[in-house]
């Protein structure tokens, strides 16, 4: 089931690029609760944080496409690499961060 949801929301970032303010602050907070998750700091490499509303619209899911970001939900998926012990770890994330008038909320961070 993890796969198919990585499956989707990787089709959905493809098919919408970063919002530009709170997509990057969006995937700042999803990088700083996935270091501190795995206690190092982590390479994001092709990450991106998407608003899922602007992703649904693009997929054909949902009629309208999000106005303002200022409520959205953006996610981040994908693998991010790490240094441990020397050898280099891959981890798969999906993590979630909901603004509330333009105030990022606590990301909701899952990592295998």
């Amino acid at each position: 089931m993890k796969k198919k949801v990585l499956a989707v929301l990787a089709v959905a970032l493809l098919l919408t690029g970063c919002s530009a303010g709170n997509g990057s602050t969006a995937l700042s907070a999803c990088k700083k609760a996935a270091e501190e998750q795995v206690g190092a700091s982590i390479n994001l490499g092709d990450i991106e944080a998407t608003n899922m509303g602007d992703a649904l619209y693009d997929a054909g899911i949902k009629d309208e496409k999000e106005t303002d970001d200022s409520n959205a939900l953006f996610t981040a998926a994908g693998d991010f690499t790490y240094q441990s012990d020397g050898s280099e770890i891959r981890k798969t994330m999906i993590c979630t961060v909901k603004f509330d008038d333009g105030q990022p909320g606590t990301p909701e961070l899952s990592i295998t």
